[in-house]
């Protein structure tokens, strides 16, 4: 670590639904910083609480945080550390204004919404020469990133890593996760989940398109000969984190200490069973949808609104419909237990288009814990249910394809390079 934090301390403050905690945070600067300065942001929201990057950090100082924080970071040029906090800390204040996580370091799945995305999909080349290659370079993606994001600390460049099922045991040499398998067409009486190959998922997200540009360029560098590209997309924030279709995206993700709960395999699921490679992990499903935005423009905005099941100006849910009748996206995309609780996922969807070419899209991705989770939900949306009335925004969204991976804790990375 290049900072060492010597002293944390909470106390609450704010309204009784939107309680703020008060975080003063003590640093001692380690000999080996070479950093110009530090900035303290939430990992789930993306606001800085703490910005002191050309002056450097300096003791005592506070900043105010919101309670849907899931974590912390000390983030400089050079790297981001996790800030833990302790139980008792936590108790003073009671409305859990972060959480952390115990155990393996994971990959930054719930990194900030930012204003750009790239979404590579890889099939790698089956010779011993590039799987050499590809866990060399996996086991250096930490680097890499450090690397680029060293020109501008603000941008919040991240880069998650997904291996799909087929190329898992020759890449990793470790046992699969219990659900990992290659993503199963849905066919409905209309419309089908289409299923496409992929070895390799690299999220990269970050506010700057340029440095996401490098990083992409660094690691194709890496990765030469040994991948084929067979799908990169470029997505961005539009206007209020809303798709091309005009409504917000996103709304039922979780938030907070739900996040951890929602996306990261733990060693108790399934009676312990899981895997030590899979512990501290997660699931994620992607797919390129593209928008016939001709047809979806014809309809008056309530029939749009019926569809999605949200009003489009403000967002606010409708009733939903009554047991076996027509459904909105929203409700037949939300799973829930035998006593109604429902089952999150983590969307961090993007859209993407060119109008010069008539291409109007949106790149769905979702993180979770539970692998059937997202195949209930697609099945829901693709067959319908009951059985035949499907998700009716299919009507106007044609998925191009998808693929599941599994994004394994960061040490199991970094372990690749031990040949």
């Amino acid at each position: 670590m290049f900072v060492t934090t010597t002293s944390i301390s909470i106390a609450r403050a704010g309204s009784r639904m939107y309680p703020a905690a008060r975080v003063s945070l003590r640093f001692r600067p380690s000999a080996r910083s070479h950093s110009s300065g530090y900035r303290l942001y939430h990992a789930t929201t993306g606001s800085t609480c703490l910005d002191e990057t050309t002056r450097g950090l300096r003791p005592g100082l506070c900043s105010t945080l919101h309670p849907r924080a899931s974590r912390l970071y000390v983030s400089s040029s050079l790297y981001a550390h996790r800030v833990s906090v302790t139980a008792a800390q936590r108790r003073r204040c009671p409305s859990s204004a972060m959480s952390t996580i115990a155990g393996p370091r994971t990959q930054p799945i719930d990194a900030p919404l930012t204003q750009f995305a790239t979404f590579i999909v890889l099939s790698v080349e089956r010779n011993a020469d590039a799987i050499r290659t590809v866990r060399s370079t996996l086991a250096k993606v930490s680097d890499v990133v450090k690397n680029v994001a060293f020109r501008d600390a603000s941008a919040q460049l991240t880069c998650t890593v997904g291996i799909g099922s087929d190329v898992w045991p020759e890449l990793t040499r470790q046992p699969k996760p219990r659900e990992l398998h290659p993503f199963r067409e849905i066919r409905g009486a209309v419309h089908t989940a289409v299923s496409t190959p992929g070895d390799l998922l690299l999220h990269i997200r970050a506010e700057r398109r340029d440095i996401a540009f490098e990083l992409e360029r660094q690691l194709f560098d890496l990765l030469g000969d040994a991948v084929r590209v067979v799908d990169e997309t470029v997505g961005f924030r539009y206007f209020d984190v809303r798709d091309l279709l005009g409504f917000v995206d996103g709304t039922a993700n979780p938030v907070g200490p739900d996040v951890p709960a929602a996306t990261l395999v733990t060693a108790q699921d399934d009676g312990g069973v899981a895997a030590e490679a899979s512990v501290g992990g997660s699931y994620v499903v992607v797919q390129k949808y593209v928008h016939d935005m001709a047809s979806w423009g014809r309809l008056s905005t309530e029939a749009q609104e019926a569809i999605i099941g949200r009003r489009k100006f403000d967002n606010v849910e409708l009733d939903d419909a009554p047991p076996g009748k027509q459904r909105s996206h929203k409700t037949l995309a939300t799973i829930e237990d035998e006593n109604g609780d429902e089952y999150a996922i983590l969307r961090d969807n993007m859209p993407f288009g060119s109008p010069g070419s008539g291409e109007f899209g949106t790149y769905f991705i979702g993180y979770s814990a539970r692998l059937w989770v997202i195949e209930r939900m697609l099945e829901r949306m693709f067959v319908g249910d009951p059985p035949g009335l499907h998700d009716r925004i299919l009507d106007f969204s044609r998925p191009l394809t998808g693929t599941t991976f599994f994004v394994p804790p960061v040490s199991l990375l970094e372990s690749l390079d031990e040949d």
